[in-house]
Order: structure tokens, then sequence, then C-alpha cells
């Protein structure tokens, strides 16, 4: 029997193009974070998995058009390598936090949630 509860939530800037970003599965019987994945489009992703975290941000302009001639004219803004900055870290849990908490959500899945940020600092 699987226990497992799954929370998803987006919030989009139009259609195509998401704001903030945030899956979590939480497996109940066991108590553990399955997953836990949160996105920002100003300052990267964050993301745990078997209590291992990565943070990724999003590299700058100059980056973007660094290495060949085809990127100083095309740039394409992509995610950079993993980081370990606890800012970083904070302002993409900060602003999911912000969208979520302008939406109407059960009790228990912002219990959830909650948890899975506290758990998310921790690691």
């Amino acid at each position: 029997m699987n226990e497992d509860i799954y929370i998803e939530y987006k919030e989009y800037l139009k259609d195509d193009y998401a704001k903030n970003c945030m899956e979590i599965i939480y497996d109940e019987i066991n108590n553990i974070f399955k997953k836990i994945y949160l996105y920002n489009c100003d300052y990267g992703t964050i993301e745990a998995k078997n209590s291992k975290k990565e943070i990724h941000i999003w590299e700058s302009e100059d980056n973007a058009q660094s290495g060949s001639y085809l990127n100083k004219h095309y740039p394409v803004i992509c995610l950079n390598g993993k980081v370990n900055d606890p800012e970083v870290e904070e302002n993409i849990i900060r602003e999911n936090l912000s969208y979520i908490d302008k939406l109407n959500i059960e009790k228990e899945k912002i219990e959830i949630i909650n948890n899975a940020m506290n758990y998310l600092r921790r690691i």
C-alpha cells in the first residue's frame, strides 16, 4: 500500500514560464521526505533526495556569453554547478513560501510543507 503524499504547486508568470515551483513527496508511514524540489526563476533550484541536498543558481549573463562566438551573440541562461550558499537557499525557500501563503491550502499540507522547509535547512 502506497502512503506517499504528493504535493505540487506552481506559480506562473505566463502560460509557459513558472516563477516558483514546489514538489514534495512525503512518505507518511516512514515519516521521510523522498523528494523535495524548489524552483525560483530569480535564484535557482534546490533538490533534496536520499538526505542529500543540491542547490543550483542561475548563471550570470557574462557566464552565459562566455565559451563560444555563438554564446556571445545568443546567450542562454542555464543553471550553474552546485553551490553551498545559505542566502540563495533561504531566498528560494522564502519565495516559494510567499507564494504558498497566498493559497488556500489544507492544514495537513501546510504542516508537511513547513516540515519540508525545516528539513531542507537542516541537511
